[in-house]
C-alpha cells in the first residue's frame, strides 16, 4: 500500500526542461482530460499596454503575466472544448496602441493573430475569472488613448493597479493570476498557531507559526504543506500548488501556480479550493511556458485550529484538523498526499508514534536518507488502527515539533529527507512527512481528515494519546 515510486519523486527533484506538444492518450483512471494553458503577459511597450503568449516577445519588454487560457481548441486527449472563442491582439493603423478583443478587425484595427481561447460563459468552468479591456480616456494621463487587459476581482481578489483606466468591454473568461508576485497571504489563528495560505499559488498553507517559529519550507511550488493526487494507471500529477516549473530562478510571472478559486476565513477556520495543475505538464503536451490544468477538478482543505474535540472542550491548543477535500469524477483507485507537509531542514529528526501502545520509536536519519536515495522515501511500518507521525527539531522532550494522526485502514505514512543543508526557509533543503492514501475517490466530494499538532515533542505525544482516546476517524 504504501509503496510510491516515482509519484513521490516527482515533487522533490524538478527537472527545468522544454519538451515537443506531444498528446498522449487519456490514460485509463484519469479524472478528466487535461487542458494545455498559456499565459496572457500583459507589455509594456511605452505608452502602449500589449498582450502576448510569446516568451520572446515578453522578454524583451517589462511585464506581469495576468491571465491563463487555454492554448488550443482541443484537450490533451484530442477532444474538442466546449464554450470556447478566440481572443484576437489588434493594433490600431497607426500602430500606438494594441487592444484585444473577440472580433478581428474591430473598430479598424488590423488583426495581428489569436492569443488563445477564452471560455464565454462564467459558469464553463469552475473558478474562472472575466477578462476585461480597459481603455484610458484620461487626456492627462500618460497612457491616454490606451487599451489593456485587467484582471477581474472574482472570484478572489487579484491586485493589478492601472490609473486612469476604466471597463470597457467584457471580453470572456480565463484563469486568473497574480500579476508581479507570487506571495499574497492569508492569515487564520487559533490556539497559539497562525496558518497562512498563500493566495497566488493554489491557496495551499505557505507558512505555519508556533512560539516564534516557522516550520514551513517553501523554496519552490513542490513544497509547502498541502495535498496531491495521482490517479493510478495514468501520468497524472495533480497538484494544489503548482507545477515543476515553480523554482525560485525563474521569474515569478512566468511560474506556473494553480489557480486558487475559492478562499474563506471565519474565526479559526479556512477553507480553501484551487483547480489543479499537472506538476509534468511535458506529459500532456506542456512545458516551460504552456502548464496544464485539470478544469472540472478542486483540491483544497478546510483547517480548523484550537480544534475541539468530541467532548466539546476548548482546550485553546496549539492542535488543527486538517482535512483535504477533492472535488472529482469517480476513481476506483488513486494515491492521495492528505496532505503532505515540507518543514524546514532542523526538523530533521523523525519518529513515528503508536497510540496505542504508547511507544515512541525512533528512525535513524540515515536510514531516512537511505529510503530516500531509492526515490520512494522511508515507509513508516504501517499500522492498521490510529498512526502518527512527529517531526522534531532535536530530541529532548522540550524539542519543538510538528506531530501528525491519522486513522483509516487505508493510509500510511512516509518519510523522506534533503536536510542536508542550510536550514532556511527559502533553502532547497527539507525534512518531508506525507500522509499517503491509496484506495477508492467517490464522485463529488472526497474528505480525508488529518490532525496536526505543533507544540514541544512530550506535549505533542500527549495530543496524541487525547486523540486516541477519542477514536477518532479519518474517513
Amino acid at each position: 500500500m504504501l509503496s510510491r515510486g516515482l509519484a513521490l519523486q516527482h515533487r522533490i527533484l524538478p527537472l527545468l526542461m522544454f519538451f515537443s506538444l506531444g498528446l498522449p492518450c487519456q490514460a485509463q483512471g484519469l479524472p478528466e482530460a487535461p487542458i494545455r494553458l498559456s499565459t496572457i503577459w500583459e507589455m509594456q511597450l511605452g505608452p502602449d499596454y500589449t498582450s502576448t503568449t510569446s516568451a520572446n516577445e515578453r522578454d524583451m519588454h517589462p511585464h506581469v503575466g495576468v491571465f491563463y487560457v487555454p492554448s488550443r481548441t482541443t484537450d490533451s486527449a484530442n477532444v474538442p472544448i466546449s464554450g470556447l472563442q478566440p481572443l484576437y491582439r489588434l493594433v490600431n493603423q497607426q500602430a500606438t496602441d494594441h487592444m484585444d478583443s473577440t472580433v478581428a478587425g474591430e473598430g479598424g484595427f488590423i488583426t495581428e493573430g489569436i492569443l488563445g481561447y477564452m471560455w464565454s460563459s462564467g459558469t464553463a468552468k469552475t473558478g474562472t475569472s472575466a477578462l476585461t479591456r480597459f481603455y484610458d480616456n484620461q487626456p492627462a494621463s500618460p497612457n491616454a488613448g490606451d487599451h489593456a487587459l485587467v484582471v477581474d476581482q472574482s472570484p478572489v481578489a487579484h491586485p493589478q493597479n492601472l490609473p486612469f483606466y476604466a471597463s470597457e468591454a467584457a471580453l470572456g473568461y480565463g484563469y486568473a493570476r497574480y500579476p508581479g508576485t507570487d506571495v499574497s497571504l492569508a492569515s487564520v489563528y487559533g490556539g497559539g498557531v497562525e496558518v497562512k495560505s498563500n493566495i497566488a499559488t493554489g491557496c495551499a498553507v505557505w507558512e505555519w507559526w508556533w512560539n516564534g517559529v516557522q516550520f514551513i519550507n517553501d523554496y519552490d511550488y513542490g513544497r509547502q504543506l498541502q495535498a496531491a493526487m495521482y490517479p493510478t494507471g495514468s501520468q497524472s500529477s495533480l497538484e494544489e500548488a503548482g507545477d515543476t516549473f515553480g523554482t525560485p530562478d525563474i521569474n515569478v510571472d512566468a511560474r506556473h501556480p494553480s489557480p486558487c478559486v475559492s478562499i474563506v476565513t471565519s474565526g479559526s477556520t479556512q477553507s480553501t479550493a484551487a483547480v489543479p495543475i499537472d506538476w509534468n505538464p511535458s506529459n500532456f503536451g506542456g512545458d516551460a511556458d504552456h502548464p496544464v490544468i485539470y478544469p472540472d477538478v478542486t483540491i483544497g482543505k478546510t483547517i480548523t485550529l484550537d480544534w475541539v474535540g468530541p467532548d466539546n472542550q476548548d482546550r485553546h491548543w496549539p492542535l488543527a484538523l486538517y482535512q483535504t477535500i477533492v472535488h472529482s469524477a469517480a476513481m476506483n483507485e488513486a494515491v492521495v498526499e492528505a496532505p503532505t507537509g515540507y518543514l524546514n531542514a532542523q526538523f530533521n529528526n523523525y519518529y513515528y508514534y503508536n497510540p496505542i501502545s504508547r511507544s515512541l520509536t525512533t528512525v535513524p536519519l540515515l536510514a531516512v536518507q537511505q529510503g530516500t536515495s531509492a526515490g520512494t522515501g522511508y515507509d513508516v511500518p504501517l499500522n492498521p488502527g490510529p498512526q502518527a507521525v512527529i517531526l522534531a527539531s532535536g530530541t529532548t522532550p522540550t524539542s519543538m515539533a510538528m506531530g501528525i494522526f491519522v486513522n483509516s485502514p487505508n493510509a500510511g505514512f512516509v518519510f523522506y529527507d534533503n536536510s542536508g543543508g542550510p536550514s532556511q526557509q527559502y533553502g532547497s533543503n527539507f525534512a518531508k512527512w506525507e500522509v499517503h492514501y491509496d484506495g477508492g475517490i467517490t464522485t463529488g466530494t472526497w474528505t480525508f481528515k488529518t490532525w496536526i499538532m505543533t507544540d514541544t515533542l512530550q506535549n505533542v505525544t500527549s495530543y496524541i494519546d487525547q486523540l486516541n482516546t477519542w477514536g477518532l476517524t479519518s474517513r
